[in-house]
């Protein structure tokens, strides 16, 4: 198994300030992947 002791200290290193904007960034995606997931069900959902 791998050493993770170095990972874990980056990982702690890490400050909120500096992930923030790529959470967003990762729930803007989804949401919008979400959004073409329900759009394509309605449109199927009327061709029925």
């Amino acid at each position: 198994m791998k050493d993770t002791s170095h990972h874990d200290e980056r990982i702690a290193k890490m400050t909120f300030a500096s992930v923030y904007p790529h959470y967003v960034t990762k729930v803007e995606k989804k949401r919008k992947k979400q959004g073409r997931i329900a759009s394509s069900d309605r449109m199927a959902y009327r061709l029925r």
